[in-house]
């Protein structure tokens, strides 16, 4: 065997030994979750893939897509830790914290709740990934203000704003500016 044939050999075992981790990686990674579907009418503005999952408030998994399923619903798919105790008792809740939902700092997570009462969560036959029921979406951040403007409180300033001013700022040559 030539040196270009052992050159050739070694490079196919190491994209063989390669290709062999990124399966292995792969196979670890994919059975430390388990996968679920939600489905909800409410908007999911700000909702984006690799959002946080949380189980009574610990981070636990992420979401894998969201996708428009009708006209009237949205499906997003949640990667969820093996360990979370997700039953049929629990119910997921979109919810943005902050003021993700008005376009500015926050965030938009999935809240998992459960009463602990349920059996576990199973696909049912024929689905891909068991369905956890959802509630009506919240959000946790204080409103945005919707005060109007303040009304005039004063008739004679009121009256002055109106009528312009007559107490034009001084020229260049008044203040001495040049």
């Amino acid at each position: 065997i030539d040196v270009d044939m052992k050159a050739r050999l070694l490079f196919v075992a190491f994209l063989a030994l390669l290709g062999a981790g990124a399966l292995a990686w792969y196979l670890i990674a994919g059975a430390r979750y388990a996968v679920y579907l939600i489905y909800t009418s409410d908007a999911v503005s700000g909702l984006i893939v690799d959002a946080p999952v949380e189980f009574h408030g610990v981070e636990v998994g992420k979401v894998r897509s969201v996708k428009l399923v009708d006209p009237q619903r949205v499906g997003i798919v949640l990667e969820v830790e093996r360990a979370t105790p997700v039953s049929s008792a629990t119910v997921a809740t979109i919810i943005s914290r902050g003021v993700a939902a008005r376009g500015f700092t926050g965030y938009v997570y999935v809240a998992l709740e459960d009463s602990g009462t349920g059996s576990p969560l199973q696909a049912r036959p024929g689905e891909a990934y068991a369905e956890i029921r959802t509630a009506p979406g919240r959000v946790d951040s204080a409103p945005m203000s919707m005060m109007s403007a303040p009304a005039c409180s004063s008739s004679r300033a009121c009256a002055k704003a109106r009528s312009g001013s007559r107490n034009l700022p001084p020229s260049e040559k008044e203040s001495g500016v040049t």
